[in-house]
């Protein structure tokens, strides 16, 4: 049977004026509209769709990308307020559902918000939900401590900044392991300070010490070998905030680190910036 929410190879096992149907061998076939039909599709070749159900109610395989799948988290933007909810744009000529019931916030069009995929009990259709925390659980945890992992913020709580880590887990950036303010719906890198008994996670946004010193360098050397020339426009004149939003760390372990880029004689310093030697 083709999931609802997920991309999937199905086979095209019959033509009609109005597109091919799909089957993955079962009984029920799945049609893909005339539009989304790749060229030069024939009867029993393989397609990778994505299947939801459209305006009509009716489960319907699109070759779009959407922007998300079932059960996984992602910022999306809001389009249009309705009675019953908000609309998001996903990435599919029809947008996506976000019910009230389903909301955390206030919402207003043009906001970007996080969350996850889920299939509404009621009405079978896929729907999107802010409640991050009853969809994810920790179990199963395949991280290891001062491991690097993509975030998603989600949430400010009294302790710190909720987040969604690489897409599975939620964990914690306390308020006191923060050299910046983080926002909602920000994308970013941390590390797993801490797997707690209770299976909580502890992010931290650097790590501490001389592992965390010596993976900042081993970045900006990095990001300074892709760079144009081997140029990058910072240096100690830089702001904090400039700093961070391209090196994700503070002005404190930059200027640390490019100091031992400049001792082992890696780099340059000039007015305008860093650049290898």
């Amino acid at each position: 049977m083709a999931l609802l929410g997920h991309f999937q190879k199905l086979q095209a096992v019959k033509i009609t004026p109005q597109g091919f149907y799909l089957s993955d061998n079962q009984e029920e076939e799945i049609l893909l509209p005339n539009k989304f039909v790749p060229e030069n599709l024939s009867v029993g070749d393989e397609v990778e769709v994505f299947v939801y159900k459209d305006s009509e109610d009716r489960i319907i395989a699109t070759t779009q990308k959407p922007l998300i799948e079932f059960g996984k988290v992602a910022v999306l933007e809001v389009v249009d307020i309705a009675k019953f909810g908000a609309f998001l744009e996903w990435g599919l000529d029809k947008h996506l559902l976000l019910p009230h019931r389903e909301q955390i916030g206030e919402i207003r069009i043009g906001q970007k918000v996080v969350v996850v995929l889920y299939i509404d009990i009621k009405t079978k259709r896929l729907a999107a939900s802010e409640k991050i925390d009853n969809y994810l659980t920790n179990t199963d945890i395949d991280l290891q401590e001062n491991q690097k992992v993509n975030i998603i913020v989600y949430r400010k709580t009294p302790l710190g900044y909720s987040v969604v880590i690489e897409n599975r887990y939620i964990g914690l950036v306390h308020l006191d392991h923060t050299h910046r303010k983080l926002n909602i719906a920000e994308q970013t890198t941390g590390y797993v300070s801490k797997i707690r008994q209770d299976n909580k996670i502890d992010i931290i946004l650097n790590l501490h010490g001389y592992q965390g010193h010596d993976n900042a360098v081993e970045e900006i050397l990095e990001k300074l070998k892709n760079a144009e020339n081997g140029f990058l426009p910072f240096n100690d004149n830089s702001s904090p905030e400039e700093i961070d939003r391209h090196f994700n760390m503070s002005k404190k372990l930059f200027k640390k680190s490019i100091g031992t880029l400049y001792k082992k004689q890696l780099i340059r310093l000039t007015d305008k910036g860093i650049e290898l030697k």
